[in-house]
């Protein structure tokens, strides 16, 4: 709230002024955490070393391969020892339905545990959270003893891998050493346990529903093999493969024979053609006959020739009607017949040819039309015939499939998928791990300490109480004219400058006072009012005092009691009041209420008889004409005012003097209440000089850099100060 921005030499303040809090609290939360450190159950720790290792499990014996680390694997496993199952399978090895309390606490519970109990058994319990899928019952209420006890001891086991290797540690936590160590074994022997009976559930689970799979599988294959030995017997399909595969080859035999035999049907065609359009022409069917038959014909022609150019030499020599000449005619038309007769008979064989390639030529192409209608007829009954093999074929592989996983899972059963080692088995520990006395005591310590030091910042943020001058001037913005410091057994405060002159108080205001001249450039304040935001914060002996140090320094002082509801100085002075400043407002002689004090320069008017109406006497013109009046013949003016909160009083005197010095009491006036009497003086035109602190502890004047035990200060100097600065302040009213 009224903080100021702070460093650390004024966090280290709060500390040093406030340390019996920081010890208080610190010593309090120390011995706390020293009482429920020795009075805690001492706990050990049972911890057994395992290795487990995903392993990759193959068809062949002995081809188990490891596989490489899987996070989700390793957490998996960590939950399945921290499973409810696991658990229940401990409490059933050992034996421990009827509970674990006789077997933790052998020689029974520390009298802060008992304590503890029994606090906790004023509190209603709720009934636990489960968590669905650990293999606890699912309803509270159906728990059995065994299951109590498995939720118990799962409280307090912990599972967690060693950090850069493969092993990992299981711990229980006890207060008793051997059943610790022996929880911690039974975890690992139930978890090596729990592993294999999960592989053999699985596995016997597998099977039982393969089986039954495999057996109707099998029926499957045996129909359909029946049904594919009937379509075959019915379509007479014995050898179908074996057809079906020499068709294609018939087919492309007869194709290939079917073009060769049309084109010699239609070279046969195309020479007998020929010959047959000449055949009434012997030369031109010789000729044609010629090119494609030499042979016979060659040699007839020949020979016709021959005969023909004997006729001729003959028909020459001797005339047709000679003998020879007849014989070699007669030759000549045997060899003309023959040429007729073997040109006939070529010109048939070309025939015969053409239609014995025509014929051929038919007979493969009725072969091949045969062979496309088999094919036919033989792919229509290999439809039905490949579906009824696929039918087989996919059952048969359904069923192979089947044989093969159950053998697998036969094999598989009987190995285990994780690899499980134990590498060192939980030993009984010889010394506890909880509570461990010397960090407990050094966490109290810091806790205490920090503790004591938020609780010190804390107070000290919320306490609204001046404490010194060096803060008013941060927080409040208003110069601080000094602090007094305050003590009991200094006896009577209001003169303590006149009985002790050489004190550590005097000294403080002669600071006072030399804070005062040296406020102004020029020149010093000479009429001072004095007030405060309420009764009892030393108002009246800062008048007294600052009064009498200016007095003493050669000053020639009035000192003015105004405040005419709770009058003061007549009292400090042992002086009358029957006349005073009230008289002189209701009207008296100003010279009757002028008395001698206690040092020759120092003259104090007393406030007088209480009026019934001192706001209206101190706003009259009397006081200003009054002031005016004996400005003359003092050098200063000091009046002892009313507290500004209570009444107005204080804020109608402001007008008549230079300015006002605000005195607060350390450790009694708030912040908000100087605030408010400034905000108040302020409203009514008047001045702040500052703010005096009074009553000052000497330790907070230490924490703020105020106090020294040098005091031997000499006041020369400053009566000089005062006196140039009053000779200036007469040359400047002249």
């Amino acid at each position: 709230m009224y903080d100021r921005n702070r460093n650390l030499q004024d966090y280290l303040k709060v500390l040093h002024k406030r340390w019996q809090i920081v010890a208080a609290v610190g010593g309090g939360i120390f011995a706390l955490v020293l009482l429920v450190t020795m009075l805690s159950t001492p706990i050990y720790d049972g911890t057994a070393k395992v290795i487990i290792e995903r392993v990759e499990v193959d068809n062949l014996p002995g081809s188990n391969r490891v596989q490489p680390q899987d996070p989700e694997f390793y957490s998996t496993q960590f939950q399945l020892i921290r499973s409810h199952a696991v658990a229940r399978r401990v409490v059933d090895i050992l034996g421990l339905e009827t509970g674990i309390a006789d077997r933790e606490m052998p020689e029974g519970p520390s009298r802060f545990s008992s304590v503890l109990q029994s606090i906790r058994g004023w509190f209603p319990r709720s009934s636990p959270v489960v968590e669905k899928g650990n293999g606890e019952p699912a309803d509270p209420n159906a728990w059995t003893a065994s299951d109590k006890v498995a939720r118990q001891i799962l409280q307090n086991i912990r599972v967690r891998p060693v950090q850069g290797s493969r092993i990992t540690e299981v711990t229980y936590s006890s207060p008793n050493p051997e059943f610790a160590a022996l929880i911690a074994n039974s975890f690992v022997r139930a978890y090596l346990e729990k592993s294999l009976e999960m592989k053999m559930d699985a596995t016997h689970l597998s099977l039982n529903w393969l089986t039954p799979k495999a057996d109707a599988e099998l029926k499957k294959l045996q129909d359909s093999e029946k049904r594919l030995q009937t379509y075959m017997e019915d379509n007479n399909l014995v050898s179908l493969e074996d057809r079906m595969s020499i068709v294609p080859e018939a087919l492309a035999q007869l194709g290939r024979e079917l073009i060769s035999a049309e084109s010699r049907t239609k070279e046969h065609k195309l020479l007998y053609d020929k010959v047959r359009a000449v055949a009434g022409d012997l030369n031109a069917a010789e000729n044609v006959l010629a090119v494609s038959e030499g042979g016979a014909l060659e040699v007839l022609r020949a020979q016709i020739l021959q005969a023909e150019q004997l006729n001729m030499e003959l028909s020459s020599k001797y005339g047709t009607k000679h003998p020879m000449m007849l014989k070699a005619v007669a030759d000549l038309n045997i060899l003309k017949e023959k040429r007729r007769q073997e040109i006939n008979r070529i010109i048939q064989k070309l025939r015969n040819q053409y239609e014995l390639a025509r014929d051929n030529e038919n007979s493969i192409r009725g072969q091949l039309n045969q062979t496309k209608s088999m094919a036919l007829g033989l792919n229509e009954k290999y439809v039905g015939y490949s579906v009824l093999k696929r039918e087989i074929d996919t059952n048969r592989q359904l069923y192979d499939a089947l044989l093969t996983k159950i053998k697998d899972q036969s094999v598989s059963g009987e190995r285990q998928p994780v690899n499980i080692s134990i590498v060192e088995n939980a030993k009984v520990p010889q010394s506890p791990v909880r509570p461990m006395v010397m960090l407990n005591l050094l966490l109290g310590l810091i806790l205490g300490l920090c503790c004591g030091a938020a609780v010190a910042f804390f107070l000290d943020h919320h306490d609204l109480r001046i404490k010194a001058a060096e803060d008013v001037a941060d927080i409040l913005k208003i110069p601080a004219l000094g602090s007094i410091t305050f003590n009991r057994v200094a006896g009577n405060m209001k003169e303590i400058v006149r009985t002790a002159p050489r004190s550590e108080f005097t000294e403080n205001y002669n600071a006072l006072r030399t804070t005062l001249l040296l406020s102004a450039a020029d020149i010093p304040p000479r009429h001072i009012l004095i007030s405060s935001s309420i009764a009892g914060e030393g108002k009246t002996t800062t008048a007294t005092n600052l009064a009498l140090t200016m007095a003493k320094a050669g000053s020639r002082v009035l000192l003015i009691d105004a405040d005419l509801r709770k009058p003061t100085l007549h009292k400090v002075f042992k002086l009358h009041n029957q006349v005073g400043l009230s008289s002189y407002l209701a009207g008296s002689s100003d010279k009757s209420i002028l008395n001698k004090g206690s040092h020759e320069n120092l003259v104090i008017i007393p406030a007088g008889p209480i009026p019934p109406n001192p706001y209206e006497l101190l706003n009259s013109n009397r006081m200003a004409t009054l002031l005016d009046n004996l400005a003359k013949d003092f050098d200063v003016i000091i009046c002892d005012s009313p507290p500004i909160l209570s009444v107005a009083d204080a804020r109608v005197l402001c007008r008549f003097f230079d300015g006002m010095i605000v005195v607060a009491r350390a450790g009694l006036t708030t912040y908000p209440m100087v605030k408010k009497s400034i905000r108040m003086v302020k409203e009514v035109k008047g001045e702040i000089l500052g703010i005096l602190v009074n009553a000052v502890q000497t330790r907070d004047l230490e924490y703020y850099g105020y106090y020294s035990n040098y005091l031997e200060v000499t006041a020369k100097p400053e009566v000089a100060i005062m006196s140039t600065a009053l000779q200036t302040a007469r040359s400047e009213e002249k």
